[in-house]
């Protein structure tokens, strides 16, 4: 639909409903108060309906056509890649369809119908979501090789994180016991941030899958922490979704490929 063809059809809406869903002003729409309550009461309706056509396609192929899962950047890249192979060999008329986005926005997505599944890191205590562990994932500690990290004697003076909004920030604050990052060294990413502990700039935990799949380098060295010391991963589904039974059997595929070093959840 054109731009002007859908600014003709929201007016309607607005006219229809007596209400302005819009504040609009040049170069920038906002949504009004009104607006934003009738879009949380749309979003559910739209929930419902999707909820309805799952519901039709579980009387047949329940996983067939596209499969849509989301997934932290800090898992996505280092384990997806392990699971889609398996994923249409076991379920041949699924067509998985993956996305990357932080954890708050995943479980938006999820929640509103959007995502399928979402892969992501566990305490979550949304009612909404069914949670299935998949697997234990060890952290290391990444520094420069040739150097010693600081930590905990240096009170984590040394320590890089990940910016704001990333789980493993949290994770990484809360392993050093560490209310905020002592600096103003952030990274965006998992790439960035082992190139600046390469490059001396301090170290990090790194998730194991992440540290197998970026693969070794000169400049950098890893060394194990304790064994108790990572994070749990889950596949986070509705738990209105219809097809429980056929998601359960996702979640059982999930956890027979995590690949080594993982411990397999039970």
């Amino acid at each position: 639909m054109s731009q002007p063809a859908l600014s003709a059809q929201v007016r309607k809406l607005e006219s229809w409903l007596g209400v302005t869903v819009f504040e609009r002003s040049p170069g920038r729409v906002l949504l009004t108060g009104q607006g934003a309550a009738l879009l949380a009461r749309v979003r559910g309706v739209l929930a419902e309906a999707q909820g309805l056509v799952e519901l039709a396609r579980a009387a047949g192929a329940p996983l067939a056509g596209a499969f849509r899962i989301g997934a932290i950047p800090t898992i996505g890249p280092y384990f997806l890649p392990h699971a889609l192979r398996p994923m249409r060999e076991a379920f041949p008329d699924t067509r998985p369809v993956v996305s990357e986005a932080r954890t708050v926005d995943l479980v938006d997505r999820l929640k509103n119908g959007e995502l399928d599944a979402a892969l992501l890191c566990l305490p979550q205590e949304d009612p909404a979501l069914a949670l299935h562990p998949l697997f234990f994932e060890p952290f290391l500690m990444m520094h420069a090789a040739g150097a010693q990290p600081g930590w905990p004697e240096d009170g984590g003076d040394g320590l890089l994180v990940l910016d704001e909004g990333h789980c493993l920030r949290d994770q990484t604050l809360a392993i050093c016991g560490l209310q905020a990052p002592p600096g103003r060294r952030h990274a965006a990413g998992l790439e960035l941030l082992r190139q600046m502990v390469a490059a001396g700039e301090g170290y990090a935990l790194m998730p194991a899958l992440a540290a197998a799949a970026l693969g070794d380098a000169p400049s950098l060295a890893y060394g194990e922490l304790a064994s108790e010391v990572g994070r749990e991963v889950a596949l986070a589904v509705r738990r209105t979704d219809p097809r429980a039974a056929h998601l359960a059997a996702v979640v059982g595929l999930f956890r027979r490929i995590a690949p080594a070093p993982l411990r397999v959840a039970c």
